[in-house]
């Protein structure tokens, strides 16, 4: 297997957890939270087939700094974060805490 192989085989591997992640959040929350939020530093890739799985689930999945995210609303049922960031940047992910 050649390195482009082994790259798309890698995105096709984060690209099933993560709408894997989406859809147990989904669940726990029994389909009410219509909101999935998705980190703007998680891999184009990544973002770009979660947004495609959301129709299927019936969810909105908005890309956005974490900062930026209100939960005042009630409707969002996961948050996807992505450690390191694509630029190789960590964030502080102590907002929650």
């Amino acid at each position: 297997m050649g390195i482009d192989e082994t790259v798309a085989e890698l995105n096709c591997i984060l690209g099933t957890a993560a709408v894997e992640a989406m859809s147990m959040c989904n669940n726990i929350h029994k389909g009410k939270k219509k909101t999935f939020v998705i980190a703007s530093n998680c891999y184009p890739q990544t973002i770009d087939i979660c947004k495609t799985r959301a129709a299927g689930f019936n969810l909105e999945a908005a890309t956005m700094n974490l900062k930026d995210v209100d939960y005042s609303k009630g409707d969002v049922c996961g948050v996807l974060v992505q450690h390191s960031g694509t630029e190789g940047e960590i964030e502080n992910l102590g907002i929650w805490s």
